[in-house]
């Protein structure tokens, strides 16, 4: 045998078994930041349960119109249309043949539906796609004021008046469009001559009513102000909902299971209940804050005003895969930018950590 071949000396592998190793805590891969949690203040809860006491809301805000656009078809539920406060008190009847009535229309971009000055006299449900509304500023140049998507509707006062628009709205991308004329909904009412007084009664209360409430449905407050005499001072009240929202105690709960055996015979260098106990902690961190964002009794998402929610579609073409890949890629972007502002802070983590004497 060769000399470079005998062994002389102890190798690595079989002598490593007479060192100590240097171990690292158990790490978790689910755990995050949680800014969430870290951020939200807290309150302490007696009883268990948390009542958002409001004004009463007279006037509703309006609600998106869920529109199903199937190949060719664009449909939605005659009750839907309650969901258009104008149209909250019209008759069964009435609702279901205006319903009935809509046309749907392909618009291309760039598209004037509605301008300011003059009266179209027609009412617009976006089923697919987005507009801009735009006014006059005192330039004369044009300002965007709102953008409006799928769901939701435009047009329902200029269909009962002869008041010309206030504003300019166009399309800024391709749209599909439900539309009712006044023509439309005067051919409704001529089928129901029965029904023509209800229409206008409930017309009528609604007008009355916004004229009273503020733009988030509370009822207007009646004062005075300014130093003229002999004023004949108003009186007034604020009204209180009657039925205001709760919240429960939800409460996360498991059961950490360590046999005498573990915590007796390996239970160094690092403490296994202890171990066992801070991963658990984390575990319901978590969750708490994942239901604090998705439950579907109080999560954020499901909480949030239909004005604020982002709808997404389904990608149809490779041209469209592009731009929605590029789209995520600079949210993610913006996402790990505000993480990284937020990480300067003192991490909050630790302070959460639970350590057991």
């Amino acid at each position: 045998m060769s000399d470079n071949l005998l062994q002389r000396s102890v190798t690595t592998s079989v002598a490593r078994n007479l060192a100590n190793t240097t171990k690292t805590s158990p790490k978790m891969m689910s755990i995050t930041p949680r800014w969430l949690l870290s951020l939200l203040p807290w309150l302490q809860v007696d009883g268990g349960t948390f009542r958002v006491n409001r004004t009463k809301v007279e006037l509703t805000k309006a609600e998106r119109i869920g529109v199903d656009v199937s190949g060719n078809v664009v449909s939605f539920a005659p009750e839907a249309l309650r969901g258009v406060p104008l149209f909250s008190g019209l008759p069964d009847a009435i609702i279901a043949r205006m319903a009935s009535s809509f046309k749907t229309e392909d618009v291309s971009l760039g598209n004037k539906l509605v301008v300011e000055g003059e009266d179209r006299s027609k009412f617009f449900i976006i089923a697919q796609g987005q507009v801009e509304v735009l006014s006059k500023g005192i330039h004369g140049s044009n300002l965007r004021i709102a953008l409006l998507t799928d769901g939701e509707f435009f047009g329902e006062t200029e269909l009962i008046s002869d008041k010309p628009s206030e504003v300019t709205i166009r399309t800024i991308t391709p749209c599909i469009l439900l539309t009712l004329s006044r023509k439309d909904l005067d051919a409704v009412l001529s089928e129901l001559p029965n029904l023509n007084e209800a229409f206008q009664k409930a017309i009528t209360e609604h007008q009355e009513l916004r004229s009273t409430v503020n733009r988030y449905g509370e009822r207007n407050i009646d004062l005075v102000s300014g130093f003229a005499e002999n004023v004949e001072i108003p009186e007034t009240f604020v009204d209180y909902s009657a039925h205001p929202r709760e919240y429960s105690l939800s409460a996360v709960q498991t059961v950490v299971r360590v046999h005498t055996r573990v915590s007796d015979l390996y239970n160094d260098p690092f403490n296994q209940l202890e171990e066992q106990m801070r991963l658990t902690i984390e575990g319901i961190k978590e969750r708490q804050e994942w239901e604090l964002i998705n439950s579907n009794k109080f999560g954020l998402i499901h909480s949030v005003d239909p004005a604020m929610r982002i709808i997404l579609h389904a990608v149809r073409n490779e041209a469209g895969l592009k731009c929605w890949k590029l789209w995520v890629m600079r949210v993610a972007s913006w996402g790990r930018c505000f993480v990284g502002m937020l990480s300067r802070q003192p991490s909050m983590a630790w302070r959460n950590s639970v350590k057991l004497s």
